[in-house]
Parts: C-alpha cells; sequence; structure tokens
C-alpha cells in the first residue's frame, strides 16, 4: 500500500544508532548497579530509574509535552540526546517525503511538536514557547544529529571511564 518508507539504507542506519544507544546505555546502566549489592534492591532501582528516565529523556512523549521548566532540565541528560537521535533516525526519510506534501512552515511546526527537532532556548530558559513559530526566533537553539551524537558518544566514554575506575578497586576474583 506504499505506506512503509523506509528503505534499506535506513534499516541499517536504525540499527547501528540502536547499537550505539545501547552501549551508551549499557555503560551508564552498569555505573549504577555497581553501587547496589542485592538483586532485590537492584531490581527496584533499575525498574524505578527506568521509568523515571523514560519519561524524561522523551522516550513515551515527545519532550515539547511536558512544562517548560522540564524541557530545560531534561536537555541536560544525555539519554535525551540519544532518543532524540533516534527519533531523527526514524524520521528522517518518511519527513523528507512529507516535505512535497506540506507546505514548509507546517512541516516545521510538525518537526518541532514531535521531537525531531531537539531544542534548547538559551536566551531565557523560562520563557513561555510558541511551537508554531521558529524557536530560533525565539531565542532557541535547535541541535542537530551531529551534536545529539557527539553528547551521546562523550557520555558514554565518561561513563565508561567511570566504570573502569570503580571496578579497578572493587574487583574481586574467585581465584585461590
Amino acid at each position: 500500500m506504499n505506506e512503509f518508507y523506509l528503505n534499506a539504507l535506513d534499516i541499517l542506519i536504525i540499527i547501528a544508532v540502536l547499537a550505539f544507544i545501547t552501549l551508551s546505555v549499557s555503560a551508564f546502566t552498569t555505573l549504577l548497579c555497581s553501587f547496589v549489592d542485592t538483586d532485590a534492591t537492584l531490581a527496584s532501582v533499575i525498574a524505578i530509574v527506568s521509568a523515571c528516565l523514560g519519561f524524561l529523556i522523551g522516550s513515551f512523549m515527545p519532550i515539547s509535552l511536558m512544562p517548560k521548566i522540564l524541557q530545560d532540565i531534561v536537555f541536560f541528560i544525555p539519554a535525551t540526546h540519544a532518543t532524540a537521535l533516534m527519533r531523527y533516525t526514524y524520521l528522517k526519510t518518511p519527513l523528507s517525503i512529507f516535505a512535497n506534501q506540506f507546505d514548509a512552515s507546517q512541516l516545521a511546526v510538525l518537526k518541532n511538536q514531535v521531537g525531531y527537532n531537539l531544542i534548547f532556548y538559551i536566551k531565557d530558559m523560562m520563557a513561555v514557547v510558541d511551537l508554531s513559530k521558529d524557536p530560533v526566533l525565539q531565542g532557541g537553539a535547535i541541535i542537530g544529529p551531529n551534536i545529539q551524537a557527539a553528547i551521546t558518544g562523550g557520555s558514554t566514554a565518561i561513563f565508561m571511564g567511570l566504570n573502569f575506575l570503580s571496578r579497578k578497586n572493587t574487583v574481586r576474583t574467585n581465584i585461590k
């Protein structure tokens, strides 16, 4: 019915981005779990952290639907950029196809509302924002996929380094 807009290259890019994000989340989770001693506590911590972060980073709903103060805070959570990178990867081809069918201003509003564009408001973080207008004219900066990937990669390196440092002092072996 011509409704599936992703091609083979898009699928390969999605798999690569998913592997990249999995590495990042695994590094964070490993660091978090290194502070927990029992399985029951670990299960509780993982359940609470994953549910809370899932909402905060925009996995379950676009960040544009959150209160403005939360939008400004979640920008500093590295997983927010990973989520935006995945959303960008999924929507790049379909939105380019829709560009021929919609007015450019309508498409820009759609990109802002669904989280395709990750917007950080530098000028006035507490300002009320109208998503139907250009975010740059309202003091915002659109954070593109290159910067999102750099932030995700940088945070992954930091988490992996912290894991290495914390593990170096706590490695226990069964070798006698």
